[in-house]
């Protein structure tokens, strides 16, 4: 409901680093939610937020790739892979962690960024390698040892 849209708004507003999906960050920005985005609409939610630093995951340009879009003060940066499967649960904790972990390490933001989208592509192959239904979340674990600290 609207009071607890207020309070995730207050809190984020304290947060240095936010990684909203598209649905999130059109509830935070107060625009109406689109399920067929483009890059206006994109900006838009991107700007609604603002945010120093933010991620926006899950964007969906096209029904082949999937990407993330950060924002990191006015400069804007977009990474996609090729969609593999459908939408997998665990994946945003993932990332989020990385993330984190590489803030409070002093790991350039889109560089982290880039890390954290492309070992949740490895966690989503080795998955599908196991025949891990991607609904019971990702195998992590596998391939934890493939995670750049660099």
């Amino acid at each position: 409901d609207e009071d607890y849209v207020r309070a995730i708004g207050s809190l984020a507003g304290k947060a240095d680093i936010i990684l909203p999906n598209v649905t999130e960050a059109a509830i935070l920005s107060g625009l109406p939610y689109q399920e067929n985005i483009d890059r206006n609409y994109v900006n838009q939610l991107l700007n609604g937020l603002n945010y120093p630093c933010a991620v926006l995951t899950g964007v969906d340009f096209d029904e082949d790739s999937t990407g993330i879009v950060l924002q990191e003060g006015t400069v804007q940066h977009e990474y996609r892979h090729k969609r593999i499967g459908t939408g997998c649960h665990g994946t945003g904790d993932i990332f989020a962690s990385i993330i984190a972990a590489d803030a409070v390490n002093g790991v350039p933001f889109y560089k982290s960024v880039k890390k954290a989208s492309d070992f949740i592509k490895k966690c989503i192959i080795r998955s599908q390698e196991l025949d891990i239904p991607l609904t019971d979340g990702v195998c992590f674990e596998e391939v934890l040892g493939k995670l750049k600290t660099d």
